[in-house]
């Protein structure tokens, strides 16, 4: 059989059905394999960036890798931008590349390019994939698939890439000739990890004001059950993080809400009065942290559970106990662990938990004061109430995603997916695509900025041929409002490619609509929000519509940065979020308990 179509079996085989591709001359037999194959769905998107990005989003929603083939030179580096995405996020991911002729090929060591749109791709996406590889030897096919997808998957997840050159896709092989992987060993029992948890529970009986922190690493390690099974077992208050915010449904009475810069004030004020903080599968990075390290969580014992020993290890995490394991495999232990176990934790400490989240709603009367527009905080309220717990839903990278992680109320069985780590402008449509092909082609909602959907608006092409289910809002507040934002605060006003004034404008959306065939509409205010959002969601095909935000509208709560006396950037503590509280109100938060 032809090598090619060894490889589109391989990826039928182990259970991947879809592929997200651009077609180019450097990938033609593994295109042609793909068109003999049967059982083998294949998206063609408009940019490669977009594949990759796509399989992001598909593998978010099924759980398993995603896939996306790209040619050779700048189809191959067009994707790196969401391999690198994937890889800060830890998402499985396999990318498959064309290459020149193996006769083609130049010796890097001298030369940078001999054949035709040829470029060392290894070499490049090296520091940004679990596994890379160019195939010379044909034999060698079974042997680095099967690794990559171990790779991929092993561990901490990530992306993977294989290149595979012309003639090398073209080679009739003898599958009785094939190589294949075998791990180097089997996983061991995590041997320190009995002890651990136990040191874990001995901590958890010291503790009268417990808090557990959830991550996205619960979600990788298909830990979703057991999460639920220690909460009804500990109950005791839990807090999240923006890559986890649709583990725990917000209607949940131990949920308490986000923690850090961005989060919720409510959060925020138990993650700073616990004297217990359980991180799991929380990498507590600075979107969880802050930048004032040394006052987080200062009142707790702090204990990290992450699949990666350097994540335990960072500069701006000061953990007391960290504990290198498996999220799934660390709860099953600590379930196991406190069978039978009493603990004294304080009444009161919940009680002032669910003081904090009555005292501190997302919603407030002030967000309706103006008429002229919509408030992005009300409108991920109102979106929240009128979708239903089959929908998926992404956001971009400004004020759509703030108000997703303050406003929206998960359901229990949505799924919502935020770029925490790499904040790429342009991420959210082509995931989007991704999500809504592997789940099913069921309705799927994005909402982006009208800065984002620029860098990928070619792929509401792909949405419009596919006729996806997607229903797309487009903040439009004139430009880029963090970095309106920036510049206003700390450079007195001095605006650089921010907004109208300043090289930055808004395409007409509506034409754009026509253009690719989605149902346009228009929402003015917030009293247009309930009809105009069920009126996209229930209408049967794609849909773009233009929410119509305040060009100064404020993100609130959160953390600012203010220079001191000296000049010197400097940052509040999780507690200190702007609108500022007053100093006696914010000292109240803080003494409930001495």
């Amino acid at each position: 059989m032809l090598l090619s179509d060894f490889v589109i079996d391989f990826l039928v085989k182990n259970g991947l059905k879809d592929i997200f591709l651009v077609s180019g001359g450097g990938i033609m037999y593994l295109l042609d394999s793909i068109a003999r194959n049967k059982k083998i769905n294949y998206i063609s998107n408009y940019h490669e960036q977009a594949s990759a990005i796509s399989a992001e989003g598909y593998s978010r929603v099924t759980a398993k890798p995603g896939v996306c083939l790209v040619t050779t030179g700048p189809g191959s580096t067009n994707a790196v931008t969401g391999v690198a995405g994937a890889w800060v996020e830890s998402i499985p991911m396999v990318v498959i590349s064309g290459q020149v002729k193996r006769e083609t090929i130049a010796d890097y060591t001298k030369l940078r390019q001999l054949g035709v749109q040829e470029i060392n791709i290894i070499d490049i996406v090296k520091k940004i994939t679990k596994y890379s590889k160019e195939v010379i030897d044909p034999n060698l096919i079974a042997y680095e698939l099967e690794r990559a997808f171990f790779e991929a998957t092993d561990g901490r997840p990530g992306p993977v890439w294989l290149s595979i050159p012309l003639d090398v896709q073209n080679t009739v092989i003898n599958e009785k000739n094939l190589k294949h992987f075998k791990p180097l060993s089997v996983k061991q029992k995590n041997a320190s990890l009995i002890k651990q948890v136990k040191e874990t529970v001995e901590l958890m009986k010291k503790s009268r004001r417990p808090l557990l922190a959830v991550g996205f690493g619960i979600r990788l390690a298909q830990g979703e059950k057991l999460l639920y099974k220690l909460m009804d077992k500990l109950r005791i208050p839990v807090v999240h993080n923006i890559n986890s915010v649709d583990l725990v449904n917000e209607d949940h009475p131990l949920n308490i809400g986000l923690f850090g810069p961005h989060g919720h004030r409510r959060a925020n004020f138990a993650v700073q009065n616990c004297d217990f903080l359980l991180t799991i599968g929380s990498g507590l990075d600075i979107n969880e942290t802050g930048f004032n390290f040394k006052d987080f969580a200062r009142k707790a014992k702090k204990i990290g559970i992450n699949i990666d020993k350097a994540e335990l290890e960072k500069a701006n995490v000061m953990l007391d106990l960290p504990i290198v394991a498996d999220a799934g495999e660390f709860m099953g232990s600590l379930l196991k662990e406190i069978k039978g176990e009493k603990f004294n934790f304080s009444k009161k400490w919940f009680e002032v938990c669910l003081y904090w989240k009555d005292k501190y709603p997302t919603i407030i009367k002030e967000y309706f004061r103006d008429k002229e527009h919509v408030n992005s905080y009300v409108f991920m309220d109102v979106l929240s109430d009128i979708t239903n717990p089959t929908d998926v839903l992404t956001t971009g990278i400004g004020q759509d995603v703030v108000a997703f992680y303050q406003a929206f109320k998960i359901k229990k069985g949505q799924r919502a997916f935020a770029n925490k780590h790499f904040g790429g402008m342009g991420w959210c449509l082509p995931l989007t695509i991704g999500a809504c092909v592997g789940n099913k082609k069921s309705r799927t909602v994005c909402v982006t900025g009208d800065g984002s959907i620029q860098f990928n608006i070619q792929e509401l092409n792909t949405i419009d041929y596919y006729r996806l289910p997607i229903k797309i809002f487009v903040f439009s507040n004139k430009g880029y409002k963090s970095i309106r934002d920036t510049q206003n605060n700390l450079f007195e006003g001095r605006l650089v490619g921010a907004d109208e004034t300043s090289g930055v404008q808004n395409p007409n959306f509506k034409k754009i609509s026509e253009g690719y065939n989605l149902k346009y509409g228009y929402i003015k205010n917030n009293e247009e929000l309930k009809k105009k959002i069920s009126e996209a969601l229930e209408f049967k095909g794609p849909t773009l519509y233009e929410v119509n935000i305040a060009f100064d509208q404020p993100r609130i709560p959160k953390s600012v940065t203010y220079r001191n006396k000296d000049g010197q950037l400097k940052s509040r503590p999780l507690e200190d979020l702007w609108p500022l509280l007053s100093r006696e109100e914010l000292k109240k938060n803080m003494t409930f308990f001495k």
